[in-house]
Formats: structure tokens, sequence, C-alpha cells
């Protein structure tokens, strides 16, 4: 496929020797609803680092169709509480029950199933952080709630309220237990906003990290509005307080961009060993910066803000100066990681201030292969969900990082969507775990986030969808499809590059909406096929199909696909022509929503530990 396209742009590009296995098999279209396609696709079948979770599956009816096996733990609930969030939005339409109810039921099974599990003890934020679960299915399930009458709404309800009980009770431990203290290194240098920090784990003491302010602060803000009260006393100073110590320790104001993480005193047997920690020059922080841990701030700031508005702290006061603090530091992180996006696919690398030209080939006393700096999927998703919510909520101006979240989010089906072969979808290119740990083993440098022994990137040949990208990328779909897409009539999948097919197998492509009919009509070799006006068709030709779907005057496509029937492929070499019209497309689609387009050659990636030759 793509031959003559390829034997084009070689020409232009120079001998390459080697191609990359990482390359999408999808582009993004405009017409598509992504957050119920990837949802169904792998809400039952995804990994917690390098262990396999999955929710329940059910019906439109309530009936189990498949078990779960997800365990309470903050991987599988941040993709619960994406789905959640999916869901509120969506259950306020009739003609989207049909997948938004058994989205419900999954995660209400996952509630009752677990509910028990919420701890009163501290000790651990990640731990804390699976409770966001329940603050939509307790809403969805509430007098006035889109499922309050629903048969397991009773049951959920309750069982969401004692969770959150506990959860709050878990707080309150942890801030008498594992808080940084006035006499700390860090507070006699004259950084006192750390006191009263919360430690990341009871096991990192002193340490706070970027990933904290997802799991920690965002959500003691929800449980605080949830309560209606103060839940340890000043809440609303406590969390400032925890993500302004990690602001002034942590953010770098010439590269505009947050260290990972921060130690207010150095501890013989993990922070002092870190890369880039130096109290005698007044830096208490790691060396680098990790894209993911960057973008669970983000959220963090963007989900407090928020909060922040629904308790209404306005007028004038500490309050409000506080939140206007807030509000600058996000201005001044969205600047920056504009600055940082790769202007080709519109992702973040996983080193943010470095490119695919940065390697690291040596490690902990050990000499390894160079490894390349990479684009990494579970950042840029969640840089695209808080850019679009922070765009969403008014806190940033649609002029300004409109286009940064567009392309971001077109990038991500660009780059990292794989084909299951059952046709769904996959998300690759995710940094399974990174961390900072005991002796030289997690030391916060450049080459440990390469060359580390947790911080293996998911290949896209593994077809495996790591849950932290999983859960980002429905965070950023169902921000996306509420700014920018119109409900009249969207497709729930898209065509695979490919089907090579029997006589008598279908394609299906179907869509929903709110549009009053919907009419189907199928193409092959861009002439409209007489009586093909269903969302699925039976070819009995090979070549170039594609399929329009219309409602209220609104029409989508689907991507072109090339059909092999019975081991017959299209022999009249249209098949590359439309191929490469296909591309074009795509890219005018990019403009349409707001993208830069350029010369965008993405499809010829070197493989991993190559240089790029030319950009």
């Amino acid at each position: 496929m793509f031959s003559l396209v390829f034997a084009v742009v070689l020409a232009w590009w120079g001998t390459v020797s080697a191609w990359a296995a990482e390359e999408s098999d999808f582009h993004f279209n405009q017409g598509v609803r992504y957050s119920q396609w990837v949802t169904k696709s792998r809400m039952n079948s995804f990994y917690r680092n390098t262990t396999a979770d999955g929710f329940a599956v059910y019906d439109a009816e309530g009936n189990k169709t498949a078990d779960g096996k997800a365990v309470l733990d903050y991987v599988p609930g941040l993709v619960a509480k994406a789905i959640v969030e999916n869901v509120q939005y969506y259950s306020q339409f009739n003609w989207a029950q049909s997948w938004a109810k058994p989205f419900f039921y999954s995660m209400a099974d996952y509630c009752n199933k677990y509910f028990t599990w919420f701890t009163t003890t501290g000790g651990s934020l990640d731990n804390l952080n699976a409770a966001k679960v329940l603050f939509g299915l307790y809403e969805l399930t509430s007098a006035g709630g889109a499922y309050a009458s629903d048969k397991v709404a009773s049951k959920t309800n309750g069982n969401a309220q004692a969770a959150l009980s506990k959860a709050m009770s878990g707080f309150k431990d942890h801030n008498n237990k594992y808080k940084i203290g006035a006499g700390t290194s860090a507070c006699k240098a004259g950084h006192t906003i750390v006191e009263g920090g919360w430690w990341h784990k009871s096991q990192y003491q002193d340490e706070m990290w970027l990933d904290g302010s997802y799991m920690g602060p965002a959500l003691f803000a929800q449980l605080r509005n949830y309560k209606g009260s103060d839940i340890i006393g000043s809440d609303w100073t406590i969390v400032y307080r925890q993500i302004q110590a990690l602001w002034e320790m942590c953010w770098n104001p010439t590269d505009k961009l947050l260290y990972h993480a921060f130690s207010a005193e150095g501890h013989e047997t993990y922070s002092k060993t870190w890369a880039g920690y130096n109290p005698a020059a007044g830096v208490y922080h790691s060396a680098s910066y990790w894209g993911r841990a960057e973008g669970w701030f983000l959220l963090a700031l963007v989900d407090i803000l928020e909060q922040m508005d629904k308790a209404t702290l306005t007028g004038t006061g500490t309050g409000t100066d506080n939140y206007n603090t807030l509000r600058a530091h996000l201005a001044e992180m969205c600047e920056g990681l504009a600055q940082w996006q790769d202007e080709e696919t519109g992702c973040w690398y996983q080193l943010l201030d470095e490119d695919d030209t940065f390697y690291a080939d040596k490690y902990n006393y050990k000499s390894y292969a160079k490894t390349y700096n990479y684009l990494e999927s579970s950042a840029s998703a969640l840089f695209a969900a808080g850019i679009m919510k922070a765009i969403r909520l008014g806190y940033i101006s649609e002029d300004d990082y409109g286009p940064v979240a567009r392309k971001a989010y077109a990038g991500l089906v660009n780059t990292f969507m794989a084909a299951d072969g059952k046709e769904g979808v996959h998300l690759f290119g995710s940094c399974r775990s990174a961390g900072l740990g005991s002796g030289s083993v997690r030391d916060g440098s450049k080459a440990y986030y390469l060359l580390g022994n947790d911080v293996v990137v998911v290949e896209k040949d593994e077809q495996q969808t790591e849950g932290k990208v999983l859960g980002a990328f429905i965070l950023a779909a169902t921000e996306y499809e509420k700014l920018y897409q119109d409900n009249t009539v969207l497709l729930e999948k898209d065509l695979a590059r490919e089907y090579d097919i029997k006589k008598g197998e279908t394609i299906e492509c179907t869509a929903s909406g709110s549009g009053s009919t919907i009419t189907y009509q199928w193409y092959r070799n861009g002439v409209a096929i007489e009586g093909e006006t269903d969302s699925e068709i039976a070819p009995q030709q090979p070549g170039n199909y594609y399929c329009t779907a219309t409602a209220d005057d609104r029409t989508v496509q689907t991507s072109i696909t090339n059909v092999i029937v019975d081991g017959e492929s299209d022999a009249t070499g249209i098949n590359e022509t439309l191929r490469y019209e296909n591309e074009t497309l795509r890219y005018e689609n990019y403009n349409i929503a707001g993208q830069r387009v350029g010369n965008n050659y993405k499809g010829l990636r070197l493989k991993k530990g190559m240089k790029t030759i030319c950009r």
C-alpha cells in the first residue's frame, strides 16, 4: 500500500535504511465519535502497567455480557472516572442511551463491587484517587439524576456515599501523619510554603510529586464541595498550598515546565540520590521534565479551579487571591506546553524539553543500546484533555489554545491508534510507569526516563492498551465532543485502511445522533453504489470503498478503505491515487479543525534508536 506515494516521498527525502513499526492505523476523522469507539473497544481489556484489567460489560437492559477483572486502583479508577464523565454528558440524550446506559451499568458494577475496599487510613495519595468515579455515579443516581429511577440506582448511590465518607477519613489520616514539617531543610531555607505539603506516599518522606496533585488535592477539593463544609479545617487553603508548594519548588520560568518532584529534606536512601537535588545551591527538585507527571498537574489545576468556582470563591480575600494565583499558573503552564508541542504531530515527548534526536545509552553505571526520546501518548492525551477543559470552562481562550488542543487531539489518533483486529482499537506509545525511588534505581535523570527498569513504552505490536492513556484519551475525547462536534450525526467507528474478505462477508459503519433519520450511501472508487444504502455492505468487487451518513442535511464520511475480495485486489491503478487523495482530504480536515498541515510525513518514521535524517 501507498507504494506510489512512498516512491515520490523517498525520492524527495533521500535514502532511509529502516522503517518504524510504530505507525497509527488510522487518520483523524472529524465525523467519528472516538469516545464511544475507544470505550467499547477497551473497557473490558486494558492494562495496569503489566497487569491485565477490565470492567464488566452490560447491555442496555442491565444484563451482564462479560465479566470484569479490574481492582480498586488509581489506574482503573482513572479509566472509570473518564467513562463516567462521558456517561454524564451523553446520558442527557435519548438517542445515546443504547451505549451510554451500558457504560453506566459497568461503572455501577465497579463501584458496588469495590466500595468496601476504600480505606479510612492515609499513606498513599494514589490509593485515594479511585474515589473520583464515585462523584459521577452519585450524581447520576441521586434525585434528578439521569438514572435515578434505575434498578441499581439506590444500591449504587448508597455505596458511593459510603465510599466517599471513607475517602474523607483517609485524607484526615494522611494529613495527620504524612505531611512536611516546619523543621525541614526546605523550610529553613525560606521555602515555608512546603510546610503541610502531603507526601506522595508514606515511604516517600518529605517528597511531593506532580502526580500527587491529581491524586490528592484535586480529589480533596471535590470532597470538600460534596460535603459542603470543611473536612480538615481551612480546606481551601490546604488545597491551594498543596499546589503552590509544587509550583514554587518545581516550576522553571525559563523553560516554562515543571520538574517531576521535590523533596523538602535530603534522605540518604532516596532523595539525596536524585539527579538535580542540590540543597547547597537551593535546589530541592529532581532533574527532568517528565511528560505524564506534568499532565497530572495540568488536570489537577483545571479540576481544582472548577471546584473553586463551584464553591463561589468570589469577592475579596484569601480564597479569591488563591484562585487568581492558580489561574495565572494555568495560563503560564499552557503557554509553556504550546511552546514544547511537537510541530509535526501535535503531540509531546516523554522528555518534554527534548526531541527525538536526544538519546541515552548509560544509566545506573550500565551501558545500553542508544534509546531515543519518543512521542508519548498518555502525556499527550492528558495535555489535550486539560487544555480543552480549560477552554470550555473559560480559563484560557479558544483563540490562543484551540488550535493547540485540536492539533493535539487529532495527533493522538494519527500517532497512537492501532486496529485490534476485531473492529476495535488499541492505544499504544504509553510509558508504563515511572517514579522516584530508592538509591539510584529511579534517580529522576533524563537517562532514567528512557532506560529505567520500570520505564517501558508500550509498543504497537504488543496489542495492549495501558490504562493511563486509555483514561486520558477518553477524557480528551469527551472534552473534544463537547466543544467541537455536532451531534446531529456522527460515526460510531471508522473504517480500517484495508479489509481482506470473502464474498458475502460484510463491512459495517454505524452512525448515531440527534438527527431525525440517518441515511447511508456506500461508494466504490468514488462512485455511488446503487442500492447500497444501509450501514453495512457485502462487497462483491475489490476496490476503494467509503460510506456517508446523512441526517438533517448534515453528512459525515468514513475514511476510504482498500477492500480485497477473495484474494483479488483492484488492478486499475486507482487504489494508490485514491489513497493519496484520502490523505489530502484528511489533511484538509485538519485545516477545518484548525490544524497546521505543512509537509507532514509522519508515516515515514525511523525505527527506535535511529536518528531522524530530516524533519
